[in-house]
């Protein structure tokens, strides 16, 4: 595949990955986007965001991007911005993966424009989506960072944006302090790379992620969590035997695919492993 072929692919399921999460943001705002705009309405400055608002509902990034839009713009413009990063992250996942192959960076591509949870989380006025881009961006700046300053500055603030925009974050934070060390070896490297990022995560861990209350649904089994996460891309959680099969193929998938990469010596599998199964699971134990 030539330059000039690759470039009209990305342009292509670009544009097919905006579309269709425009056409997920139309209609009007769910509950908890009402009530994040409703915490936006309580706070005069960006600092009480983090130090007033002491519940889950509030993703401190969202919560500050609808704050600056105001409290009287149409529902639709709410979500414009989140549906812009999500459409980005599109591209972000074809650069990650473009350096091993034009044909791998298309299908990261082509998954993440289709991919129910991206579109669903890319289309509402919530933090999911940005910490879905942010996580893309330290992705491809951590593969970069040897060849300019400029992607370890890129990394600090891209890992500052996702620890901003979701607890949720922090896990996959951890996975790739792992990936890292594991993959270079280089521990001067590795403190220049995550020093500020582990300083600013536990910052936001004691000011704003120990206080929280938590307003939403009552907490649930762990079996049920991970079947209800492992059948989300499936977009069959609704049904429950479905689900429940759904999420054992989900399962089943990923573990194949971190011993493919462990059977190749990639060490890419450390970040798989820890981000998608170690870290989430503990944290839902712990829970």
């Amino acid at each position: 595949m030539t330059s000039r072929e690759a470039t009209w692919l990305l342009t292509g399921v670009l544009l097919a990955a905006a579309a269709l999460r425009l056409t997920a943001a139309r209609g009007g705002l769910w509950l908890d986007e009402i009530w994040s705009l409703e915490l936006a309405r309580e706070v005069s400055n960006p600092m009480q965001i983090l130090t007033h608002l002491r519940i889950d509902n509030n993703h401190p990034l969202n919560t500050l991007v609808l704050w600056t839009i105001g409290m009287n713009a149409a529902d639709f413009v709410y979500r414009l911005p989140v549906v812009a990063l999500s459409t980005a992250a599109v591209a972000l996942g074809w650069q990650w993966n473009r350096s091993r192959s034009v044909p791998a960076g298309a299908v990261t591509a082509g998954v993440l424009a289709i991919s129910f949870p991206m579109i669903v989380y890319g289309s509402e006025a919530r933090g999911y989506g940005y910490a879905a881009f942010f996580l893309l961006a330290c992705l491809v700046c951590l593969e970069r960072i040897s060849k300019s300053p400029l992607f370890r500055v890129s990394y600090v603030v891209s890992a500052a944006g996702g620890i901003l925009s979701h607890p949720t974050f922090l896990p996959a934070l951890g996975a790739m302090m792992l990936w890292t060390i594991a993959k270079d070896g280089d521990r001067r490297a590795w403190l220049l790379t995550h020093a500020v990022p582990v300083s600013l995560a536990g910052l936001f861990w004691f000011v704003f992620v120990r206080p929280l209350n938590f307003g939403g649904s009552s907490s649930a089994p762990l079996v049920e969590l991970a079947i209800e996460t492992l059948s989300l891309p499936l977009g069959v959680s609704a049904d429950q035997k479905l689900a429940t099969l759904a999420a054992v193929a989900s399962a089943g998938l990923t573990v194949a695919a971190i011993g493919a990469l462990i059977w190749r010596g990639d060490r890419r599998w450390v970040l798989y492993l820890h981000g998608i199964i170690v870290f989430p699971l503990a944290a839902a134990a712990m829970q």
